[in-house]
């Protein structure tokens, strides 16, 4: 049972990781940039920030899921996904997901483009 008491020490970690980094931006990063706190230099500005906080969000996210299928393979939980008395199961799985593909997926196609497009547009 070792192996559990890790792994969720692990998956615990790297959520407070992840969330506390997306909180972070959500709540001081974007909107420092927004009203011009930081100066001319908006999108370079949030790029450096986004630049150095994307992979520790990556590696978070990826060790979260990790660690959530290990301990769900290894304590036999797959049956509390076919019940609604565990609907937090699938809402961590769905939060998980959305995450997933926002920060592998819509961040470097999607993100980047509209940036450098609204900045080139005023």
């Amino acid at each position: 049972m070792d192996d559990v008491v890790i792994a969720r020490a692990l998956h615990v970690l790297a959520v407070v990781i992840w969330i506390g980094g997306v909180a972070m931006v959500t709540m001081v990063v974007l909107p420092a940039i927004r009203h011009d706190d930081v100066g001319p230099n908006r999108l370079p500005v949030f790029e450096a920030i986004e630049r150095r906080f994307v992979w520790p969000a990556r590696i978070a996210t990826v060790v979260v899921g990790l660690t959530g299928f290990y301990m769900t393979q290894r304590l036999e939980l797959w049956e509390r996904f076919r019940s609604s008395e565990f609907w937090w199961m699938h809402a961590m799985v769905c939060v998980w997901l959305l995450f997933t593909v926002v920060l592998f997926v819509a961040e470097p196609l999607i993100l980047h483009r509209w940036l450098h497009a609204r900045a080139k547009a005023g």
